[in-house]
C-alpha cells in the first residue's frame, strides 16, 4: 500500500462517517379534527418530526373556526388521523370538547411513535392559559412497562398438589414450656423463715 494514500483514505472515511451520522430523516404528519356531526375530517395541524431525536415543530396550524362559531357549547370533536384515507373506520385519535379550541387555552399534540417510526396514536391536551393560539408538539416512544417480580417456583408434593401452609400457632402453643419453668421456679423459691 502506498504511504501517501493512507491519510487521504482515513480522511475520506472520517468524512463519510460524519455525513452518515449528520443526516436524519424528517417526516411530515397531518393531525386532523373531525366533529362528531361532520361528514369528514379537516386538517388541524401539519407537523414535521424527527424520530431519531424525538423533536418536532408545527409548520401550519388551522384553527377550527367552524367549531368556535358553533352554537352547541358541549360539542365533542375527534382529534387524530385516518390510517387509511379511503376508509372512514380507520380513525385513530382522541375525543375532546370543542371548548379546548376556545381562546385562552394552550394546546398540546402528542405523537406516539411505533418501532418503525410511524405514528401509532395522537394525543391532545388543552389547559387554561394566557398563551392564546399557540400549539405545542411532543413526540414520544412507548416505554416498557413494569415487569412482575416473580417468586420462587412452586414446590409440589408427591401427589402434585401445592402443600398447604400450616396455620400460625397461638402464643400459648408457642411458649407453654415457659409457663412450666416459671411455675417450677416459683415453687422452689423459699419464703422468709
Amino acid at each position: 500500500m502506498y504511504p501517501s494514500r493512507l491519510p487521504l483514505l482515513i480522511l475520506q472515511l472520517f468524512l463519510l462517517l460524519l455525513q452518515g451520522g449528520a443526516t436524519s430523516a424528517t417526516q411530515k404528519f397531518t393531525v386532523q379534527v373531525w366533529p362528531l356531526d361532520a361528514a369528514s375530517p379537516s386538517p388541524l395541524l401539519s407537523i414535521v418530526y424527527d424520530a431519531a431525536t424525538l423533536s418536532a415543530r408545527s409548520t401550519s396550524y388551522t384553527p377550527p373556526t367552524k367549531l368556535l362559531d358553533s352554537s352547541s357549547p358541549t360539542q365533542l370533536v375527534r382529534v387524530g388521523y385516518l390510517r387509511n384515507p379511503r376508509d372512514q373506520d380507520s380513525w385513530t385519535g382522541v375525543v375532546v370538547s370543542s371548548k379546548a379550541f376556545d381562546k385562552g387555552h394552550a394546546r398540546y399534540v402528542e405523537l406516539l411513535l411505533g418501532p418503525d417510526d410511524e405514528v401509532l396514536h395522537v394525543g391532545f391536551q388543552a389547559a387554561v392559559s394566557s398563551d392564546d393560539g399557540a400549539i405545542g408538539v411532543k413526540v414520544v416512544r412507548p416505554s416498557r412497562g413494569p415487569l412482575p417480580e416473580l417468586e420462587r417456583p412452586l414446590v409440589v408434593d408427591e401427589s402434585g398438589r401445592v402443600p398447604q401452609k400450616e396455620p400460625e400457632k397461638s402464643l400459648l402453643q408457642k411458649y407453654w414450656w415457659l409457663f412450666i419453668v416459671m411455675a417450677v421456679f416459683a415453687m422452689m423459691g423459699g419464703g422468709d423463715k
